[in-house]
């Protein structure tokens, strides 16, 4: 114990500066906030202006703040003057998390204790959804203190944020392209396994730096978890699971709802110019009244499947079907996209 308050006493001592400017910076949204549930302050302001950055800067301070906390004994080489001092690693760790502990999640507690009392809820029996938000927080600083564990430098770090970035992008643009994809989140234990992975691999990484400061292990460790939740993603099938947990109505599964198209509206002399998507989604209003919900019930519209057919003059069967997709619903209409390049045509 005395040996983690050694290196608490030190951390405090190197990076008062981060942890001055972090507490200014919730200062400032603390004041703010109530500021802007009451809509006093005006929309064009500077102050207003200079105070949007705040929700932006508050997660960048604390991002900054721990990863040159963790590089203060950096974890990859050794050569550093660390490594020659009696530092045992648990009281090591044990002290970093007492910084973070002491210096953002108790005033990030603070200042949603003072928030409550001023909206004027009650505080007792919104303790435990405190709790849960500061274990989210929690879990947030997973990320920036696993890059700070397999980076040498802030440079180094940063140059490997912004690349992950990048790649996150890349990897949600191609995950969009999976077949029914956009619903998964409507499956029941949807992303059990890309969970577990996002938090113990992390967690693992960790601890092996801090215990055994095995840098190119923990490293080909959160590689090797990246790309085993893509190929989860890429190989699981949506669809079968879907169509397996949204059977179709029949006797066995009554219909939740009623659904009855709505004629067109009027026409109108100058309609608005029609929404551009992007690549070849194509957006379809309809109109639908919805009737028959029962009694103390909420219908909730998580995603549709687009399904066409018509019959031509030669009378060959044409079935236009898409993939699932998430909708948006709205009081009066659903609002669906279908995609040209995912969607099946078939002649009966």
């Amino acid at each position: 114990m005395s040996q983690t308050l050694h290196i608490f006493r030190k951390d405090i001592r190197h990076h008062w500066p981060e942890v001055l400017v972090s507490l200014l910076l919730l200062a400032a949204f603390v004041w703010h906030e109530p500021a802007e549930w009451s809509g006093n302050f005006p929309s064009f302001s500077l102050l207003q202006i200079l105070f949007s950055f705040v929700n932006t800067l508050l997660p960048l301070s604390w991002c900054l703040m721990i990863v040159r906390l963790v590089h203060e004994e950096s974890l990859v080489g050794d050569r550093q003057f660390w490594v020659t001092r009696p530092y045992e690693w648990p009281s090591l760790l044990v002290a970093k998390l007492l910084f973070l502990v002491v210096f953002v999640h108790l005033p990030v507690f603070v200042a949603q204790l003072l928030l409550l009392s001023r909206a004027g809820f009650p505080i007792a029996p919104n303790l435990t959804g405190l709790l849960g938000m500061q274990i989210g927080l929690g879990l947030l600083f997973l990320a920036p203190i696993t890059l700070a564990v397999v980076t040498r430098s802030l440079a180094q770090a940063l140059i490997v944020a912004i690349a992950g970035f990048l790649v996150f992008l890349a990897v949600g643009s191609l995950a969009s392209l999976v077949p029914s994809e956009t619903m998964s989140s409507a499956l029941e234990n949807s992303g059990i396994f890309q969970g577990s992975v996002l938090l113990a691999a992390p967690v693992a990484a960790i601890l092996w730096q801090y215990g055994r400061r095995r840098t190119w292990n923990s490293r080909t460790l959160l590689l090797a978890a990246g790309a085993a939740m893509v190929l989860a993603d890429v190989v699981t099938p949506y669809r079968t699971l879907i169509e397996r947990q949204y059977p179709l109505a029949d006797s066995a599964h009554p219909a939740p709802v009623q659904l009855s198209v709505l004629p067109p509206p009027p026409p109108v002399k100058k309609r608005p110019s029609p929404q551009r998507p992007l690549g070849n989604t194509v957006l379809i209003s309809i109109p639908v009244r919805v009737s028959a919900v029962a009694k103390r019930s909420v219908v909730l519209a998580n995603g549709m499947s687009c399904l066409d057919g018509w019959t031509g003059k030669s009378q060959v069967g044409f079935r236009l079907e898409s993939r699932w997709n998430g909708i948006l619903a709205r009081r009066k209409f659903f609002r669906l996209a279908v995609l040209h390049e995912e969607t099946s045509l078939r002649i009966d």
